[in-house]
């Protein structure tokens, strides 16, 4: 933590357990860590403190510090609220960021905590899913109000459900001009399936991977669909987390030394 107040605030925060606030965006606390100019937004009741924990506490993200090759473009894959890239930001100062988040309130936050680097044209933030073929899918939830596990659903919608574009790698590619992208970084709650399933129009101009992993899929099965669609790449570390679900970092196995 970054100092007192932020100290404070976080204790405040877990306090309000983590369901039911997802949509109280006014009410949200600011969260500071050491590493970044700029500090974090998290609503009472929802797992944004558990997420900031996670990322700047427990250091999800700490093996990019031993990337010593430049990162200039990180595609993000399941934005939340905005702490995997602004963890990423100060690692890498040179690169510019482009985030994708389903969650129209998980979205609002990531908009108001990463806005200084939006102003400063290093990131920007699409809402929508991440797929490999463009539609208009369901958002469906893993647990209750407050909770950020969003899952992407081709249900038919009903009057209650929230209706959300799939944007495709492409897309986001050509809309920004990418021609290579440094690091992506995925973490969909099983949405990888799909996506890594279909890859081989994309999966050759990546460089690094580190991706969430969820219903028990195991890097060497991304390592085979990339070979499918292409590319080869090599586990350089693996974590698992909790049941079903773990942390894989991938190079491209071209860029390795012999």
């Amino acid at each position: 933590m970054g100092s007192p107040s932020s100290m404070l605030n976080a204790l405040r925060l877990l306090k309000t357990g983590r369901l039911g606030g997802d949509a109280n965006l006014s009410a949200a606390r600011m969260l500071r860590a050491r590493t970044l100019p700029f500090p974090i937004y998290a609503r009472p009741a929802t797992d944004d403190l558990l997420d900031f924990l996670e990322i700047f506490v427990e250091s999800e993200y700490e093996y990019a510090r031993q990337i010593r090759e430049p990162i200039r473009t990180v595609l993000d894959l399941g934005t939340n609220i905005g702490c995997s890239i602004a963890y990423l930001s100060a690692v890498f100062p040179e690169a510019k960021f482009v985030g994708i988040e389903p969650s129209p309130q998980n979205f609002a936050m990531a908009q108001r905590t990463l806005a200084s680097l939006v102003k400063e044209n290093r990131v920007s933030l699409h809402h929508g899913f991440i797929g490999a073929r463009q539609r208009q899918a369901v958002l469906a939830r893993g647990g209750d109000g407050g909770s950020n596990e969003i899952f992407l659903s081709d249900e038919p919608a009903n009057e209650i459900s929230t209706q959300v574009p799939v944007i495709t790698i492409p897309q986001l590619l050509a809309e920004h001009n990418v021609q290579q992208i440094d690091l992506l970084k995925c973490d969909i709650e099983g949405g990888e399936n799909e996506l890594f399933s279909q890859c081989a129009e994309w999966i050759d101009r990546v460089r690094w991977i580190v991706i969430e992993l969820h219903n028990h899929l195991m890097p060497d099965w991304v390592i085979e669909q990339a070979r499918a669609g292409g590319a080869r790449f090599k586990e350089v570390l693996f974590r698992q987390k909790n049941t079903g679900i773990s942390l894989a970092w991938l190079k491209r196995q071209d860029d390795l030394q012999a």
